[in-house]
């Protein structure tokens, strides 16, 4: 009876602490997502997440560390939809779902992009979104980029990445105000028509 006891109290702290835990990490996407990396305090994640700092630092030991776990659980959401099934070959409908995402991620993705040149480790997080952007670009476009070969394959490869940047989202959206329909369509017809014709 003391063993069922003890493993049932053990199982329960391993649940409160994976809630604490998540909480924390919760909030650590948003903030780090809504303010630049030296202006988020983990005291101000502690409260809002209802623990302390020291609970904070317990867990994921210091704010670096909790900022690399941040981004691994946002990059593993955006590359998720990023990655849901669309019909073989329907580039649309794949540029459509990216402008979705960055409908969702799209603003964070740029606050991220504007500390790269003085936050190193942000620069490595940067990095490495750009290099999975290169290889999704070169799967979606397989087709395309196929057809052309040396130098003109390179220089396509690098118009679709360009094209289906998220800077190119933020011009849309953000300095012309367009809705989110109209940039996904506007999206998808240039990285197309680069697709077809460049």
């Amino acid at each position: 009876m003391k063993v069922a006891k003890r493993s049932y109290r053990l199982a329960r702290r391993r649940e409160t602490a994976d809630c604490t835990r998540e909480a924390i990490l919760t909030e650590a996407v948003r903030a780090f997502g809504a303010e630049p990396f030296d202006r988020v305090l983990l005291r101000t994640i502690a409260v809002r997440s209802g623990v302390t700092e020291q609970t904070v630092l317990r867990l994921y030991e210091s704010k670096e560390s909790l900022f690399v776990a941040a981004v691994a659980a946002t990059r593993e959401r955006i590359v998720a939809r990023r990655e849901e099934a669309v019909p073989l070959g329907d580039v649309a409908a794949a540029v459509k779902r990216l402008a979705a995402v960055y409908e969702e991620w799209g603003d964070a993705t740029l606050l991220l992009l504007s500390q790269e040149a003085r936050v190193p480790l942000v620069s490595r997080v940067v990095d490495e979104g750009r290099a999975y952007h290169h290889g999704w670009v070169k799967r979606v476009f397989a087709a395309h980029v196929a057809r052309r070969r040396g130098a003109r394959r390179a220089l396509v490869v690098a118009q679709l990445a360009a094209a289906t940047d998220v800077a190119v989202w933020k011009v849309l959206r953000r300095d012309f105000g367009l809705g989110p329909r109209a940039t996904a369509v506007a999206l998808a017809s240039s990285a197309l028509s680069i697709a077809e014709h460049g």
